[in-house]
């Protein structure tokens, strides 16, 4: 009997930042500034928070012209590969003096005209968090807030219309753990939702996010971490104290899947981890290595002999993710052959998936391979798929890393085999 020999390659991952896509650092931007969003790439910014001011807007459907904004806000941000968290309010500047409908059904058209341009967006958008309601759209101190059963009609409505008219693909984030319970039991899929807190670490309740009892905080963030380890969390570090420290803030991000964070808002905080450390590292650093997701190529099976006809040339790659964060649902995997200038891309089959590790199998066949060249055989993992795309750089050494691709081999052909050379 025949037994065809397999390569098995192990890789470490570097301790290199790398700022990929939809997670990270962000600022506040509000959509009437396209020449801002212009400038961010060479700021070394790709995440925003784009702020949509309806203020003027509270008796009437918003105009062509408004919706504009939008729309040219938003395609400002994809031509600049910007991704974008967003947020719509009857007031931003206007804080505590913000004025909002007369009546709650003015939200609801609102919804929908801005959810039509939204999904059109759909890839660069991160997240819609709900707004809206209250100064800054933070959920407090709502005209609609009358009473305890007033309040939750009203959130629940609002969240309600927004799961209604966003796209299936775009994460609705709600403001605390029981507002996500309310629109739960309104008939929102736990699935379609996720949590922003804007005060982080600020006290023990976090101004009221965490409610309920003495060990709210605790039961809450557990709560969280078990119905919603899909959630793209997100939000603010309000104030320096004791709950922001870095040994106390990061066991929490890694419960919570962090995802973003205001880089400005505010900057104390973001500062004071800039001189902690945390496992014997940069306190920040260690903070911004895992927003998100961080995927590196731990392992790859793959046959040392590979015959020229599609038979016996299963390959198998496995990722793990030290991130905070599991790997969003829609990025994609595919395996590379490149030749000189030349690529070509094979889509990758996700096997299975948790927190920590990712299988994916796929076979090694390219019809557009040349004969008499070496072939570089890797990884390219993405939103959007190549070319098009955004590019997710894995966490390997740079050495294996060749612009947006992780390689790993190269083979070489010889009688009927591709060969492994190394």
């Amino acid at each position: 009997m025949f037994f065809r020999a397999t390569k098995t390659y192990v890789f470490e991952e570097s301790q290199r930042v790398i700022d990929n896509p939809m997670q990270g650092f962000y600022i506040q931007i509000d959509s009437a500034e396209k020449e801002r969003i212009e400038a961010l790439p060479e700021k070394g910014v790709h995440l925003v928070l784009l702020a949509y001011n309806l203020n003027g807007f509270q008796q009437q459907e918003l105009t062509e012209e408004k919706l504009q904004e939008l729309r040219e806000a938003l395609e400002t941000a994809k031509q600049n590969k910007i991704q974008v968290i967003f947020r719509a309010a009857y007031g931003f500047a206007e804080g505590m003096l913000t004025r909002e409908p007369e009546e709650l059904t003015e939200v609801s058209v609102h919804i929908r005209q801005m959810a039509a341009i939204l999904n059109e967006y759909s890839e660069i958008l991160v997240c819609v968090q709900a707004g809206l309601l209250g100064p800054w759209g933070e959920w407090h101190s709502s005209s609609f807030f009358t009473g305890p059963e007033a309040e939750t009609k009203a959130r629940n409505q609002v969240a309600g219309w927004w799961h209604e008219a966003l796209a299936e693909s775009i994460q609705l984030q709600l403001r605390t753990p029981q507002y996500i319970r309310d629109a739960a039991g309104a008939g929102i899929p736990l699935a379609r939702l996720g949590f922003h807190n804007d005060a982080f670490m600020s006290s023990q309740s976090d101004m009221g996010t965490y409610t309920g009892s003495e060990n709210a905080r605790t039961e809450e963030i557990a709560w969280l971490e078990k119905n919603l380890p899909h959630s793209r969390t997100g939000g603010e570090a309000v104030q320096v104290g004791p709950n922001a420290a870095a040994d106390r803030s990061i066991p929490e991000f890694e419960k919570l899947g962090l995802t973003y964070l205001n880089r400005k808002y505010n900057e104390e905080v973001i500062d004071s981890w800039d001189i902690q450390s945390y496992q014997g590292e940069n306190a920040l650093e260690y903070i911004r290595k895992r927003f998100g997701s961080r995927l590196y190529l731990y392992q790859v099976k793959m046959p040392a002999r590979i015959p020229e006809a599609r038979i016996n040339n299963k390959i198998s790659l496995s990722l793990q993710n030290s991130g905070f964060a599991a790997a969003r649902a829609d990025l994609q995997y595919f395996l590379v052959a490149k030749q000189g200038e030349t690529a070509e891309y094979r889509e990758l089959t996700l096997k299975e998936a948790n927190h920590h590790s990712l299988r994916l199998e796929g076979r090694i066949f390219f019809a557009g391979l040349e004969r008499n060249q070496p072939t570089a055989l890797g990884i390219w993992v993405g939103y959007g798929g190549p070319g098009e795309g955004m590019p997710y750089m894995l966490a390997n050494e740079e050495g294996l890393m060749a612009e947006e691709i992780c390689f790993f081999t190269e083979l070489e052909y010889r009688n009927g085999y591709w060969e492994i050379t190394d």
